[in-house]
């Protein structure tokens, strides 16, 4: 159970979106000097002049002495790229590419299949994985969160086999991302992987191909949508004229991500650490005694993302 409970990296305060890279990137592969994180290991580098694997996949200070991605340098420009590996129990793990774009874009690439080739050219991008997972409607690019040039919060939420991103720019400007494991996933699916799409879209969305990943038996790219537990529409139960009756205002429910066509057709799996909440929460804040944080950029339209929190933190 310990690889399934959260770490967070709490609404941390950044002059600007190169400046929070490296430290996030430090909480995922349990580097930080600070704040605790998943320990995600590291398989490969650019650091915008030399590509590296570290001699310890759990030590960013095992690249070369002057890596950019090092503890004791964290130097980091447009176009330098790192790819992490899950730390689930069990044989099938994924990766991800996250690079530096530009001082506003945060690449992120799903390989479902962990299956990213070290040693190459180096340049940026690399070459991925044929079954790499972003936006598009098929194998390809990366997806992209904004970050901000100005001073923002950004805030990770993860375990051994999801992480949860939010870039969040004084409560007015907010993009997220979801990347790893559904929970609960069809008993015979053992790579239950996804990425989500819409990241300037901070709510339950209730458009179409919110979802990316790949069906482990075909190997073919799908999409997704959400759906609350009981099969409603996504968000149904969370809208203002129906939810009163039924649940109370600040009830949490679990939603699922689910797949319309392929050998997996249904329910795909439940998001881990992130649930929906009331169009009328408000635009932020916390639940529960700081157990449970939301973000809406939708209110009073689209149901709010709950996420689960860290008990300490204000937002």
């Amino acid at each position: 159970m310990s690889r399934l409970i959260p770490k967070h990296f709490p609404k941390q305060s950044f002059a600007n979106l190169t400046a929070a890279v490296h430290p996030m990137i430090q909480f995922l592969t349990k580097n930080h000097a600070t704040i605790d994180g998943p320990g995600w290991h590291i398989i490969e580098a650019y650091d915008g002049t030399n590509r590296e694997t570290p001699s310890d996949p759990t030590d960013l200070d095992s690249f070369s002495a002057g890596f950019g991605w090092r503890n004791d340098v964290a130097s980091l420009g447009a176009g330098d790229w790192i790819v992490l590996q899950s730390n689930i129990g069990g044989s099938n793990q994924f990766q991800v590419y996250f690079e530096l774009d530009s001082t506003t874009g945060f690449l992120v690439l799903l390989m479902p299949y962990a299956d990213f080739s070290t040693g190459g050219p180096a340049t940026s991008p690399p070459t991925f994985p044929t079954r790499s997972i972003g936006t598009g409607a098929s194998y390809g690019s990366p997806i992209t969160l904004t970050g901000f040039t100005s001073t923002a919060d950004y805030t990770v939420i993860a375990d051994h086999g999801v992480a949860i991103f939010l870039f969040d720019s004084a409560a007015t400007t907010v993009y997220w991302a979801y990347v790893g494991e559904l929970d609960h996933p069809n008993p015979s699916d053992t790579r239950p992987f996804v990425i989500s799409k819409n990241t300037a879209d901070v709510h339950i969305d209730t458009g179409t191909n919110i979802w990316s990943f790949s069906d482990p038996f075909d190997q073919t790219f799908n999409h997704g949508v959400w759906t609350v537990w009981y099969g409603v529409l996504p968000g149904q139960v969370h809208e203002s004229t129906i939810d009163d009756d039924l649940l109370g205002f600040r009830a949490i429910l679990p939603v699922m991500v689910h797949q319309s066509t392929g050998s997996l057709a249904g329910i795909r799996g439940w998001t881990r650490h992130v649930f929906s909440g009331h169009e009328d929460l408000g635009n932020s804040g916390t639940m529960d005694n700081r157990r449970f944080m939301y973000r809406n950029d939708e209110i009073g339209n689209e149901a709010s993302l709950v996420f689960t929190w860290d008990g300490e933190t204000d937002y």
